[in-house]
């Protein structure tokens, strides 16, 4: 495009309406889109992540080519240190090797009852015996 001296761009564009042209819309639906998980992840984890938007714009002769990125950058759940033990093979162990064992005894399970579907809540036994309120005065000398 030949330099014209009449010609020239404007102070300030519609950011909106130009969002919305890019790639047909296409651009304003992926963001939306992103935008969802990134809040979602938010939500699920307590972290911080971000979206962003790069316009790439570049002259093409007298056109403007216009290159839109986004790149999305999701929280992640905290990952905690652990601490391990070397053992006699040289492998990782959550027990301290130099730690006495205590004696613990494997003891029997103890058969547990199938639970029982009640048909009238006459059926149901009371856990405990219900515990009468407290009495107290009533204030005005009277009892």
């Amino acid at each position: 495009m030949p330099k014209d001296d009449t010609f020239q761009l404007p102070d300030q564009i519609d950011a909106l309406s130009f969002l919305a042209d890019l790639d047909h819309g296409q651009v304003v639906a992926q963001l939306g889109e992103q935008l969802a998980k990134l809040a979602r992840a938010v939500f699920e984890t307590h972290g911080e992540g971000n979206l962003t938007l790069v316009i790439k714009i570049a002259d093409d002769g007298g056109k403007a080519m216009i290159k839109p990125k986004s790149t999305l950058k999701l929280p992640t759940l905290p990952m905690y240190a652990s601490l391990m033990h070397f053992d006699e093979k040289r492998g990782l162990t959550r027990e301290d090797p130099k730690q006495a064992k205590l004696p613990f005894k494997d003891l029997p399970s103890a058969p547990i009852a199938p639970p029982r579907r009640l048909t009238n809540i006459a059926d149901a036994r009371p856990v405990a015996p219900p515990v009468p309120p407290p009495t107290q005065p009533r204030g005005d000398g009277e009892e």
